[in-house]
C-alpha cells in the first residue's frame, strides 16, 4: 500500500473534523438552547401557595384526578399554553386548600414538602409558575413555540421518587 501522506494532508483532514464538529455540535446546541425554558425551584412560590395565596395575572391549568390535583401551573396571560393533558381550572383559595387537604391526609406516599417553582421561558423571562405533590419537577420540560406559544408537560411517566429509591416505595 502506496502512502503519500504528508502533514500538510493531516492538518487539513483534522482542520475539516474539527469545523465539521463545531457545524454540527453548534448548530444542535444553538437549537436547544433558542427554543427550551425551565422549571426553577422557588421557596417564595411554594409559600405563597402554601399560604392560599394565588396571583390573579395567570391562567391555570392542572393536571391529576378533579378532587386531588398532582400538579398545577399558573401561566401568565401574554403566552399560550397547548397541552392535551393539562386541563384548564378557576383556581380559588378554597379549592387549593381542598386540594392541598386532601393529598397531606389521604397519600403517604406523597412526600411532606410540596414543590413551587417559576416557570421561565429561554432568556430566564418568567412566564409562569408550577406547584406539586412531588418533585416532578426534574422530569418537566417548557418547550417555546412560536408566537408566545408554550409546551409544558405533565408531571406523567416515570416517578421520579421510584428513580431516586431505586424502585417501588
Amino acid at each position: 500500500m502506496n502512502s503519500t501522506s504528508t502533514p500538510a494532508t493531516h492538518f487539513f483532514r483534522l482542520l475539516t473534523f474539527v469545523i465539521m464538529s463545531f457545524l454540527v455540535f453548534g448548530t444542535i446546541g444553538g437549537c436547544r438552547s433558542g427554543s427550551y425554558g425551565r422549571i426553577a425551584h422557588s421557596r417564595q412560590v411554594t409559600d405563597m401557595f402554601n399560604t392560599y395565596k394565588i396571583p390573579p395575572e395567570p391562567r391555570y391549568y392542572y393536571s391529576g384526578p378533579d378532587a386531588a390535583a398532582f400538579a398545577f401551573i399558573g401561566v401568565h396571560k401574554e403566552y399560550t399554553l397547548e397541552s392535551r393533558f393539562w386541563k384548564p381550572v378557576d383556581l380559588s383559595p378554597a379549592l387549593l386548600q381542598t386540594w392541598l387537604n386532601f393529598r397531606s391526609a389521604q397519600r403517604k406516599d406523597i412526600s411532606v414538602n410540596l414543590y413551587g417553582a417559576n416557570i421561565l421561558g429561554p432568556n430566564d423571562e418568567q412566564i409562569g409558575y408550577w406547584y406539586s405533590v412531588r418533585d416532578w419537577t426534574d422530569v418537566g420540560t417548557v418547550k417555546m413555540g412560536e408566537g408566545n406559544v408554550v409546551h409544558i408537560t405533565t408531571p406523567r411517566g416515570e416517578d421520579p421518587l421510584k428513580k431516586r429509591r431505586g424502585g417501588d416505595h
